[in-house]
């Protein structure tokens, strides 16, 4: 996962826990968690944290 990719993942969570009218789907959450600790927990040379 890129950058901007892992951003826009992030963004969207943001949206879909606080945003009132965002819909509720647990499983979109948890595949959006899921994706990002994936992310975050592969090794540096694969997929380095973006920067903020």
């Amino acid at each position: 996962m890129e950058g901007t990719d892992y951003m826009r993942k992030l963004e969207e969570l943001d949206w879909l826990f606080n945003d009132p009218e965002a819909p509720v789907e647990p499983a979109r959450l948890w595949r959006l968690l899921a994706e990002l600790v994936r992310h975050d927990r592969a090794p540096l040379g694969r997929n380095p944290p973006a920067r903020h």
